[in-house]
């Protein structure tokens, strides 16, 4: 039971990677264009957590979060 869920967990978190993997690049141009039209970093990550592919959106919302919760 206990290495059917590490299995799973595994699985899972492999699937995620490779999602994220895949619209990393257009989640990296959208950063760097954010960052060329002027805006700064934060807004950036925000502007990708809004208006990125959907993996990448929710890793970037968590880093806002994060930052949020620092500040």
């Amino acid at each position: 039971h206990k290495n059917l869920k590490i299995w799973f967990s595994k699985r899972t978190d492999s699937k995620r990677f490779r999602k994220i993997g895949a619209e990393m690049p257009e989640g990296v141009d959208m950063l760097a264009n954010c960052l060329r039209a002027g805006l700064s970093f934060q807004q950036s990550i925000e502007f990708v957590s809004i208006n990125g592919p959907s993996h990448i959106a929710a890793e970037f919302k968590a880093i806002i979060e994060k930052i949020k919760n620092y500040l």
